[in-house]
């Protein structure tokens, strides 16, 4: 058996939390977990270690594609369309040229998007004076749930 360096390991680890998450199929994960580790025994071994139990014969035919739903998963949860934020994609221009996309949410008060230029691109000027909340996302980049935040705090105002 190959031995796994710490990359290897930390991908083991964020397709298992995406299995767990129902955003992989065991399927898909397995088959990376493979891909990685070099070998269908190995592979379970690893995964064993990380608690995903081999499946039974009744349990394979009784598995799904796992599903994420596009409902909120928390009370606390603001809808993108909720009438109290303001919520668009923009690109922040860097030094090399090139953009940062980001999700910027407001309080509707303080205007629409076009009012502070161009929906793609934020105008600092236009937002000068307003409050700054930045959310940094994790790994999987800027997800829904990353939205949801910012528009939570952007409803607070």
């Amino acid at each position: 058996m190959k031995v796994l360096g710490p990359f290897d390991n930390y991908l083991i680890h964020e397709f298992v939390d995406d299995y767990r998450d129902g955003i992989m199929s065991r399927r898909d994960m397995i088959s990376r977990v493979i891909y990685i580790t070099g070998g269908v025994a190995s592979a379970a071994t690893a995964l064993t270690a990380m608690g995903i139990a081999p499946m039974t014969r009744a349990a394979m035919d009784q598995e799904t594609t796992p599903t994420v739903s596009a409902e909120p998963q928390s009370p606390l949860s603001i809808p993108a369309d909720d009438p109290r934020v303001v919520g668009s994609q923009i690109l922040i221009p860097v030094q090399d040229g090139s953009e940062i996309m980001a999700y910027q949410a407001l309080p509707s008060s303080s205007g629409t998007p076009e009012a502070m230029g161009t929906p793609e691109m934020a105008s600092p000027t236009a937002m000068a004076g307003l409050p700054l909340v930045l959310v940094c996302h994790e790994n999987r980049g800027l997800s829904e749930h990353i939205r949801d935040v910012a528009r939570r705090w952007a409803a607070e105002g």
